[in-house]
């Protein structure tokens, strides 16, 4: 089943809120080419979908695509950026759907998805295509987690010169555009205990950023903390946590201490609004 999330999560942490994934709707027997934004463009074949009986479907079809490039963006509205091999480093994130009356649809023929980029790489960086494997349901609490999976190099980014790239989507759904880097340091159990017992965990999130990988875990709500059990001992992370308390919020991000403690407190502070999430590489 397509997933097609809307912003549905605790408070916007002062980014930039997409309502709703942005809707095209395609006449299915033609080929059509949509223009997401300046840097993204997907070319839509001649009856490319199917209902989920198999049947192709002849009447006008709704695209729908979210379009994440902003590592605030992707905590704010996308998926955690976690592979079965280490963590995913994105470029950003992409969800597709289709649906007809109401009802998800399938691809029959996939779909060509042409970016671009204005980057200036001092080193050439191989880039990989990735696809959002089955949800799967982490244990003790059953807090979901989706993993993404390699697909295949797709890109090369060479200094002074655009960056561009297409490829192949053949399955509706999410697919991110990265590469995995694999940690040098070992996992741990790690938890994050929150000091004041009038905080509510399940209304609040906590984020682990890896400002210099562009990417980012979510700990997970467990018996009034936040824990994970294999977070990476990465040099330079940083511990996010907001939630609502009344017409207030919490809020608090501290660097995480050298060498990282198994468990660590912290106390948020109540704020009017959470303050805009600004991150350097």
């Amino acid at each position: 089943m397509v997933r097609v999330p809307l912003t549905d999560k605790v408070g916007s942490i002062g980014l930039h809120q997409i309502e709703r994934p942005d809707s095209w709707l395609i006449q299915p027997g033609s080929s059509s080419l949509i223009t997401i934004t300046a840097q993204l463009k997907i070319q839509v074949p001649a009856w490319a979908f199917a209902d989920q009986e198999g049947r192709l479907v002849r009447k006008p079809v709704q695209l729908l695509v979210r379009w994440l490039d902003q590592l605030s963006s992707m905590i704010d509205l996308g998926q955690p950026t976690r592979h079965s091999h280490g963590l995913v480093d994105c470029c950003w994130q992409l969800l597709v759907g289709a649906k007809r009356a109401g009802k998800e649809l399938r691809l029959v023929k996939p779909l060509e998805v042409f970016w671009e980029d204005h980057l200036d790489k001092s080193q050439g960086e191989m880039l990989q295509l990735m696809r959002a494997k089955a949800m799967k349901w982490r244990p003790l609490n059953s807090h979901p987690l989706l993993i993404w999976d390699s697909i295949h190099s797709s890109a090369s980014l060479r200094s002074g010169r655009d960056a561009r790239s297409s490829f192949r989507i053949d399955e509706l759904g999410w697919w991110a555009l990265g590469g995995v880097r694999l940690c040098a340091s070992s996992t741990r159990l790690f938890s994050l205990r929150l000091k004041g017992s009038s905080i509510d965990v399940s209304q609040s999130r906590a984020i682990v950023l890896f400002p210099k990988l562009r990417t980012y875990l979510e700990l997970l709500p467990l018996r009034g903390r936040f824990t994970s059990f294999d977070l990476p001992a990465i040099p330079g992370a940083e511990v996010l946590l907001y939630g609502k308390s009344g017409e207030k919020w919490w809020y608090s991000r501290d660097r995480l201490p050298s060498p990282w403690p198994s468990q660590w407190v912290v106390s948020p502070r109540l704020v009017d609004q959470v303050p805009p999430l600004k991150v350097s590489r």
